[in-house]
């Protein structure tokens, strides 16, 4: 098991391919893993970062809020990181 602080790098893999296709489904037949085995590492991680990343919305799975909050100041923040790297350089 490959992890960063703890965190488990498959599980991100694969939470990222839920989030990006909007069902476990897809994932699973894009990263040729087990539906439980998805399943599982998500919540997984959901219990290591203490903060639920998905929600089921019709058919779909997406994002949470707090997920998408997360992700929209982390974009700003690289914006500004960037930014201010080409303006010292």
């Amino acid at each position: 098991m490959t992890s960063l602080r703890g965190i488990n790098i498959r599980a991100t893999e694969q939470f990222e391919a839920v989030a990006r296709l909007g069902t476990v489904t897809k994932a699973v037949g894009e990263l040729g893993v087990s539906t439980s085995a998805v399943s599982q590492q998500i919540k997984q991680l959901e219990t290591q970062l203490g903060v639920k990343l998905l929600r089921r919305e019709k058919m779909r799975l997406v994002l949470t809020l707090c997920i998408t909050e997360f992700i929209s100041r982390s974009l700003t923040l690289d914006v500004v990181q960037r930014s201010l790297w080409v303006w010292l350089i």
